[in-house]
């Protein structure tokens, strides 16, 4: 494996724990309140309680943050060729 590729493994990884933690940091927050102040996610917002707005929340964030590290981490040069068919 060239030098090039194991440092692009790293950095894609890396930026991965990044988002990673991120995503930890909301769901932490969504337990949290569950745990510790249950009445709060039962207040009503626009007719819904908070306890769904915040899991489809969740959900989104997770596929947003796919999104994000796919953008960040492709791996096309110039041309357009993708990193696998230049190996």
């Amino acid at each position: 494996m060239s030098t090039d590729s194991q440092r692009t493994i790293y950095l894609n990884a890396r930026i991965g724990m990044v988002l990673f933690v991120i995503y930890v940091i909301f769901y932490a927050g969504f337990v949290a309140i569950c745990a510790f102040s249950f009445k709060t996610m039962q207040t009503e917002v626009g007719g819904v309680n908070l306890a769904i707005i915040y899991g489809f929340g969740l959900i989104f964030l997770a596929l947003l943050l796919a999104v994000v590290y796919m953008l960040i981490c492709r791996h096309d040069d110039e041309r357009g060729e993708r990193a696998e068919d230049r190996a």
